[in-house]
Order: structure tokens, then sequence, then C-alpha cells
């Protein structure tokens, strides 16, 4: 029967690693995994976006170094604001951006 292993995310200055504890390994040593793909994940929040017209969508999008953002799912589409942002999991544990004069009209806000 396998063991089980604790799993351990750590950032620095070199990006982050996966470090696995391994019970079978002797105290007091670490092994460090391979790098741990860099990546931001943020929520938007449109109002009447041409493929929901009338409705508020929130749009999950992926953020990595050195390529352009990537729409990754559709999360909630609801007549109002606040239900859509209800929808939302973990939205409780984000920060709000107000959206930008400059951005998108159909942008709203930006969950972080």
């Amino acid at each position: 029967m396998a063991k089980m292993r604790d799993m351990f995310v750590l950032s620095g200055n070199s990006g982050k690693f996966r470090i696995v504890l391994d019970p079978n390994m002797p105290e007091n040593e670490i092994r460090f995994g391979e790098p741990v793909e860099r990546m931001m994940r943020q929520i938007v929040i449109y109002r009447d976006p041409k493929d929901h017209p009338g409705k508020y969508v929130a749009r999950a999008w992926e953020i990595k170094p050195g390529c352009d953002p990537r729409a990754a799912e559709v999360l909630a589409v609801a007549k109002s604001l606040n239900r859509c942002r209800r929808m939302v999991p973990g939205i409780d544990q984000m920060f709000r951006i107000i959206a930008d004069p400059g951005d998108d009209r159909a942008i709203v806000e930006v969950w972080v």
C-alpha cells in the first residue's frame, strides 16, 4: 500500500517549486520537483456582451508570462450584476478592480 505524501508550493526568486515530503525520505531532506508553471487567473464580468445580449457574464481568463491572455471558461450568466457575482466560486476571496474608461465598453469589473 502506498503511503500518502504531502505537497507544498513555495515561491522564491527563481519561481515556484513543488516540494514533496515523502515519508520514506530521510529526515531533513527536501527534494525539489519540476518548476510550477506561472499563471494568473482573473475573472472579468461583462455587461451585455455580444454572445449573451442583455445579460451579465463572468468569464475566467488565464494570463501566462510571454503569452497573450486566454479566455478559459464562462463561469456565470445572469440578469443582474449581483447575481452574476454570487455565481462565481471563490469571488469573496478575490479583489475587485473597476473597469478603466479605456477598457472595452462591455467590461464592468475584473476580479483577481
